[in-house]
């Protein structure tokens, strides 16, 4: 007995690989995907923006205030003033730590009569008048100062007072030379003094 098949190929149910509702979700997380990562995209890039914006801005502020500085620099490098000033000053203090340098040098070597006469010096600083030069016999008997003044009036002053510092008392003071300093426009001065052969009391 001979069979026939009569459910052909035709008549069976075709497979679909792909259908609508699965597409269409598919589709749909992806766009969804894409969406959250532009806006995530789109945030960064605005912060990295921000952040711009404040470094130039942080730059601006930075170089305003180098130029401030740098102009107030060249002020005060250019003030022919305050540099007069200022070298005046340090022209002082250099004289000063001299004469107390001598003075502690003097005070080692135990002679009392170098550090008391360089001790009434010291005493008798005052500010319009400093010493450039302080010489000493070695025994004593002859001094010999150099300086400078900021004002004639201030040397007769500066003479009255180291007479009546106990270290001088006994000596005629000879003064050498009072001149207009050229470089600092200060009067230079030169005293010299002997030493009587009597002291008074």
């Amino acid at each position: 007995m001979q069979q026939v098949n009569l459910y052909t190929e035709e008549l069976k149910p075709k497979r679909v690989l792909f259908t609508f509702r699965p597409c269409a979700y598919g589709v749909g997380g992806l766009v969804l995907v894409l969406i959250a990562l532009g806006v995530l995209l789109q945030f960064r890039a605005s912060a990295f923006e921000q952040e711009l914006r404040d470094a130039q801005q942080r730059e601006m502020a930075l170089q305003e205030q180098v130029e401030s500085l740098q102009g107030q620099v060249e002020g005060l490098v250019q003030d022919p003033l305050r540099l007069t000033r200022n070298r005046e000053q340090e022209y002082k203090l250099a004289s000063r730590k001299e004469l107390l340098s001598a003075i502690q040098g003097m005070a080692a070597e135990s002679r009392p009569v170098f550090s008391e006469l360089l001790k009434g010096l010291a005493r008798q600083s005052e500010s319009g008048l400093w010493l450039t030069s302080v010489g000493i016999h070695q025994d004593g008997s002859q001094v010999r100062l150099e300086g400078a003044a900021n004002s004639a009036e201030a040397v007769p002053a500066y003479l009255s007072r180291l007479r009546s510092e106990p270290s001088f008392r006994g000596r005629t003071f000879n003064l050498l030379a009072v001149e207009p300093a050229v470089q600092t426009g200060q009067l230079a001065f030169s005293l010299s003094t002997t030493q009587s052969m009597e002291v008074s009391p």
